[in-house]
């Protein structure tokens, strides 16, 4: 950096020098012609004011030119200096760039706001905190019975995935949610009537109990969300398994709080009747 300002300095002074020549000469000049045109007569007719307007600014375009010709080759290199620097910049602030970019996303389109949860690529938690570069999450660990529990960890996930990542807002599912599992049996032609029919008692029973509100969150949720939900009503698919045996596939839409109780229920009254055979 130091030898390129060494070899600047010449080249800049000597550009210098002869800028100041040049304009000194110029207004020299138009002194002279327009002293000449005045020839010394107090009042000036118009024609002599025409003349002299077209000196002046003959010389004004003639400075401009001559400084434009002299630093032409200062001003590109300066010009591509500081493109180089702006591209410098970017490529060496990029990550910070993008998060502000997704801030701002965020912040215009409202994906989720804070106390939602929200699924951002793999990350799952309870948004704590957002600011114009990072969303702080409480994170979630969802595993079976549609069990949803804090992890104990915080997350802090970049805006800048919020432009590359597809954002799951699914609080509508916090209170209420469809809990699916599986139940599975040897294939039994003589009992598999009577395990449906013991499934479908047990599920009509648990459903009487918590139909009413859970219908009610239902139609709430559809209002609000405009999405068009499964039905709530509990349902039971057969089919088996890769190895042969009867699978009952179970949909129930109730309380998150709820879930394990009820999957606790209904298996329950899956294996009573091969407790008392």
């Amino acid at each position: 950096m130091l030898d390129f300002l060494e070899t600047l300095k010449p080249a800049v002074l000597s550009d210098t020098g002869l800028t100041i020549i040049i304009i000194t000469v110029l207004i020299i000049l138009r002194w002279v012609i327009v002293r000449q045109i005045r020839g010394g007569e107090e009042t000036l007719s118009a024609e002599r004011r025409k003349w002299i307007s077209v000196v002046r600014n003959i010389t004004l375009f003639l400075i401009f030119l001559s400084l434009v010709v002299i630093w032409l080759l200062e001003i590109a290199n300066f010009a591509l200096s500081v493109a180089a620097i702006s591209v410098a910049l970017v490529i060496a602030n990029k990550e910070l760039i993008l998060c502000l970019i997704g801030g701002l996303y965020r912040m215009i389109a409202q994906p989720f706001d804070v106390n939602d949860w929200v699924e951002i690529g793999p990350n799952v938690g309870e948004v704590l905190e957002t600011n114009m570069l990072t969303t702080q999450l409480q994170e979630l660990t969802s595993g079976t019975d549609a069990l949803v529990e804090y992890s104990g960890r915080v997350l802090i996930v970049p805006n800048a995935q919020l432009l590359t990542l597809t954002v799951n807002n699914f609080t509508y599912t916090r209170n209420f949610t469809y809990l699916y599992f599986r139940l599975v049996s040897p294939i039994d032609h003589d009992r598999c009537e009577d395990q449906l029919d013991q499934l479908r008692d047990e599920l009509a029973r648990i459903w009487d109990e918590h139909q009413d509100l859970a219908l009610r969150y239902w139609s709430m949720i559809r209002r609000r969300t405009g999405v068009d939900f499964p039905d709530p009503a509990p349902s039971i698919c057969l089919g088996t398994t890769e190895t042969g045996a009867l699978a009952y596939d179970i949909r129930f839409y109730c309380q998150r709080k709820l879930a394990k109780d009820i999957r606790n229920r209904i298996t329950k009254a899956f294996l009573t009747p091969e407790l008392s055979s």
